[in-house]
């Protein structure tokens, strides 16, 4: 049970690429010099370091598609469950609070139809009709996450704020 127990946390935490442990040199790849050689790997002969990696594959896979299963219901188990996986996956990773980056360039407020570009990549798009005056330069913005699923872009220094979603 304690090496299933130590497979998740592996497969969790990302610390084995699924699939990279196919080769015997691989495994070897995956550790450093120092924790390969103190867990004894390196006493083990090629065909045995191939066979141990094999297996090894072989239960991270098996743990992956339990955990897989666990998370992602399928067939008629999915039907319906989507608040169940957006929980399970809130679990797994939580969404931040908030949100702080930049909008490059002149900004002159929100007017009911604004979409904001930020310097992070997103791209976020007024959805509330409402107006907010300002002539800034790269301005610093928060972008909140309120009741209900809803954001709110607020501009660093000011109190007013809009409600927007994500395009990209």
């Amino acid at each position: 049970m304690k090496i299933f127990y130590s497979l998740n946390l592996v497969l969790l935490f990302g610390l084995i690429p699924f699939g990279s442990l196919s080769y015997a040199e691989t495994l070897k790849d995956q550790m450093s010099a120092e924790a390969f050689e103190k867990a004894g790997l390196d006493k083990l002969s090629a065909e045995e370091l191939a066979y141990l990696s094999d297996w090894l594959s072989g239960k991270v896979e098996e743990e992956k598609e339990k955990i897989v299963a666990e998370i992602i219901p399928v067939g008629d188990d999915r039907f319906g469950a989507a608040e169940k996986i957006q929980r399970n996956v809130d679990r797994i990773r939580p969404e931040p609070k908030e949100l702080s980056s930049r909008i490059m360039g002149s900004f002159s407020g929100w007017s009911g139809n604004t979409v904001f570009e930020l310097e992070n990549g997103q791209v976020w798009k007024q959805i509330e009709r409402d107006k907010f005056s300002v002539r800034l330069q790269d301005p610093t913005v928060t972008l909140e996450k309120g009741l209900f699923g809803a954001y709110f872009l607020k501009v660093k220094g000011f109190g007013s704020r809009v409600k927007v979603k994500r395009l990209k």
